[in-house]
């Protein structure tokens, strides 16, 4: 496919699932949302098995058992502050967190959604071991929302719900994960279906993700913020795709889905042009054609008691093979149900042979079968010969899924705005009523009182700002700041010049390499510029202040003054040592007057670095050579 799609022929429909972490409290318990930076220092790990049960209504949720056949070990690590029993699901949780939930109301109210009176707390099944419990606790909060920018599209929910645990790493049989991540509020917003372009569908994204922002309590970060999105193209079918967490990505994640499922049209047309008809397939033990010359892989496998395994697939010459994106094939797409399933690949004879060495191999089958040209070999290596039949049944569903098109799935985000299968898609069967919560009640007292502290949509945020004085580009990039609320507060409650506050946080703070600022707080911000709007020290000091107080937010801005001798000089100083400078570089001053004023510039800035501003000395220093 090099023709870029026309998507409203081929009505291209999006639902994105927006994901963004609190920065609050736990959901749950009273422990700390902040993830340690050294996950490997736990201090303490436990282990659990999980099985899916049915749901209340008698079902089991199909993408849960699937989940299942696994059989997977889960270790969990705990740490100080951010874990406690509730995480363990040693004891039962705690009130929903006050201000995560508020903030969730405000959240709804910014998306024009209808707040219910009443919020029930629900359980979603999860047994891939990111919730020790076996689901997920959510609860809906209000839903019939809309935006009106850059799509009109419809808000079909807001839910509050606690995030997973985070993922450390898996090896066979066992998956590790952290419990500091588990419990962190996170807020989903579930829109309508979107009918756009791929570029509309991000902007439609990039909008909603300011929005949150304006609240100034979303955390930041790799990770804190991801979406999931929903998509289907004219005669295929909706297929999730999980964990994509740049939203500046969206638009070619789509542009590579739509082309993806495209292909995977061509091939549906490809076996009805060939007649091929119904699929049934029978798994074989060819392990007999490669017990004397094998790669390595396969000789592992026969050595520890298993085998090569596979079928033969009649008149699928060319499929397997088939490009549906820059170096992924429909053969690429089973060997990724085979990764999920506990085996690393898959091959077939539409691949290059010769990399394994088992081109004889193949035609001493081919030759023994007496196969046709046109038809294809599948192949694994497996230790366990009931994991191989387990893994082959999956992969005979997906071939005959091939002849329907696009099958209904959940894959997830990877690297080159790529995906991969994950799961069947979940269903309804999933969730049923939190036993352990109350339900929450909200009147309209407390709806008023929400409506009152939602803060304004952006275009408003940037108009204000551009009120103040600064520049429409900086008041867009103060609107893209996590800190936005920082930039309008501090505004509203200082002196202090607006562009020189907007700058800091849009520009200052990002040439602060290697300074972690998160540990800051509003009020910490606040104090920083309350001293410099007092004169104490110079504003061209503000970047090495808010470096300093990053690394010990105890010490008090007069401290860091006093000890660092960041005070601001006075103008008649700062007059007298110009007048000094002129003397000494009189030659130069009469010469090139244009020249001296660049290099005594340079030697003032130079010698009171950080204790006067560059706009005071080059004021003074003018005047002082006009005379």
């Amino acid at each position: 496919m090099t023709e870029k799609p026309q998507y409203e022929e081929l009505e291209l429909k999006a639902g994105l699932e927006f994901h963004q972490r609190l920065d609050t409290d736990k959901l749950f318990c009273s422990c700390s949302s902040h993830m340690t930076e050294e996950p490997e220092k736990s201090i303490q790990k436990i282990s659990r098995y999980i099985r899916p049960t049915e749901s209340e209504l008698g079902k089991m949720d199909p993408a849960a058992a699937k989940e299942a056949i696994k059989q997977k070990q889960f270790i969990y690590s705990l740490y100080k502050d951010s874990t406690c029993l509730v995480e363990t699901d040693s004891e039962p949780p705690h009130p929903i967190d006050k201000e995560a939930f508020e903030l969730a109301l405000i959240i709804a109210k910014m998306l024009n959604c209808d707040i219910f009176d009443e919020i029930n707390v629900m359980r979603k099944t999860v047994v891939d071991g990111s919730n020790t419990t076996g689901f997920q606790r959510t609860a809906m909060i209000g839903d019939n929302g809309h935006i009106e920018k850059p799509l009109e599209i419809d808000i079909e929910g807001v839910f509050l719900e606690e995030e997973s645990a985070g993922i450390l790493g898996e090896t066979k049989g066992k998956k590790e994960y952290r419990l500091d991540r588990l419990g962190i509020p996170l807020v989903e917003i579930a829109t309508g279906i979107i009918k756009g372009t791929p570029e509309e569908i991000k902007e439609t994204a990039l909008r909603i993700g300011t929005m949150l922002r304006t609240t100034g309590k979303v955390k930041r970060g790799l990770g804190t913020i991801r979406q999931d999105l929903n998509l289907s193209i004219k005669q295929g079918n909706r297929v999730e795709i999980k964990g994509i967490q740049e939203i500046d990505e969206l638009e070619e994640i789509i542009e590579n889905e739509v082309k993806r499922q495209l292909n995977l049209l061509e091939i549906k047309e490809e076996i009805n042009e060939r007649d091929i008809g119904k699929i049934d397939l029978s798994i074989q033990d060819f392990t007999k054609y490669f017990e004397e010359d094998a790669p390595g892989f396969m000789k592992k496998a026969i050595s520890k008691g298993g085998g090569v395994y596979g079928y033969v697939v009649p008149k699928f010459k060319g499929i397997l093979g088939k490009e549906l994106l820059t170096d992924h094939r429909f053969g690429t797409e089973l060997a990724h149900i085979a990764e999920t399933l506990g085996i690393p690949g898959v091959i077939h004879t539409d691949e290059d042979l010769g990399k394994y060495s088992i081109e004889e191999n193949i035609e001493e089958i081919k030759e023994d079968k007496d196969l046709s040209q046109e038809d294809s070999i599948i192949l694994i290596a497996s230790e366990d010969p009931e994991k191989a039949k387990e893994v082959l049944k999956e992969l005979e569903k997906r071939i005959k899924k091939a002849k329907e098109g696009v099958p209904p799935e959940t894959r997830k985000s990877i690297e080159e705005a790529k995906t991969k299968y994950l799961r069947p898609l979940g269903s309804e069967r999933r969730m049923y009523p939190e036993t352990d919560i109350p339900t929450i009640k909200v009147n309209e007292e407390e709806k008023k009182d929400i409506e009152e502290k939602t803060p304004p949509k952006p275009e408003k945020i940037t108009e204000e700002l551009e009120e103040k004085g600064i520049s429409s580009e900086l008041s867009k990039q103060s609107l893209k700041s996590p800190h936005i609320n920082n930039i309008r507060k501090i505004i509203k409650e200082t002196e202090v010049d607006p562009t020189t506050i907007a700058t800091t946080f849009t520009n200052t703070l990002k040439e602060l390499e290697d300074v972690n600022t998160e540990e800051l707080t509003p009020e910490n911000y606040k104090e920083i510029f309350k001293s410099l709007e007092k004169g104490k020290f110079p504003k061209d000091a503000v970047g090495e202040i808010i470096k300093i107080k990053s690394k010990d937010p105890e010490r008090s801005i007069d401290q860091i003054i006093e000890e660092e001798d960041l005070e601001k000089i006075s103008e008649q100083e700062i007059e007298d040592k110009i007048e000094e400078k002129i003397n000494e570089n009189q030659e130069l001053v009469e010469e090139n007057p244009h020249r001296a004023f660049k290099v005594i510039m340079g030697q003032m800035m130079k010698e009171y670095q950080g204790k006067v501003d560059g706009e005071t000395v080059s004021r003074l220093l003018e005047e002082k050579m006009d005379k």
